[in-house]
């Protein structure tokens, strides 16, 4: 008895493993592409922004870089966690890490120092925010399920406000 009791849990729990990765398989199959690169861009930029603010908290000299890479760390992670969140909802895998462009502007930052630092610091955020923006636009133009564009609408106006405060630090800088 304990035999077949044994072969009968190993068996419903194969059958529920296989219905949950149907499950996946078929939410992300139900999403339409541009809602998948939505997400997986998103996930990526936050990732990027998240390494790029750590290294400027450690490396800037100019105070308003100094104020300003511990906020977008703090926003990107929260930005980061309705990303993730949705995209495990939905069964999208997210990389673990940023593209080849952004892991080269990261890169391209990494030996400068002072006031050089913080200015290539400044237009890689004007850049990867631009860039951000575009994603956006480009979901609330294309994607269809709801609850993807809801990140988009959400993120947006922070994305803007986060250009707005790089633009001005880059002027004081």
């Amino acid at each position: 008895m304990p035999t077949l009791r044994r072969a009968l849990i190993a068996g419903v729990s194969v059958l529920a493993a296989g219905f949950g990765a149907a499950g996946a398989a078929h939410a992300e199959a139900a999403l339409s592409q541009p809602d998948r690169d939505f997400l997986i861009a998103a996930h990526q930029s936050h990732l990027t922004e998240i390494a790029a603010g750590g290294r400027a908290t450690a490396l800037s000299s100019c105070p308003s870089v100094r104020e300003l890479a511990p906020a977008l760390v703090a926003d990107h992670m929260r930005l980061d966690q309705m990303v993730t969140a949705t995209a495990a909802r939905n069964g999208v895998a997210l990389p673990a890490l940023p593209n080849s462009a952004q892991t080269q502007s990261l890169a391209d930052t990494a030996p400068r120092t002072g006031r050089d630092f913080d200015i290539a610091w400044l237009r890689m955020q004007e850049q990867g925010h631009l860039a951000a923006l575009r994603n956006g636009q480009q979901e609330l133009a294309a994607g269809r399920a709801p609850d993807v564009r809801g990140v988009a609408e959400q993120a947006t106006p922070l994305v803007e406000e986060h250009l707005t405060e790089v633009r001005a630090a880059l002027a004081k800088c």
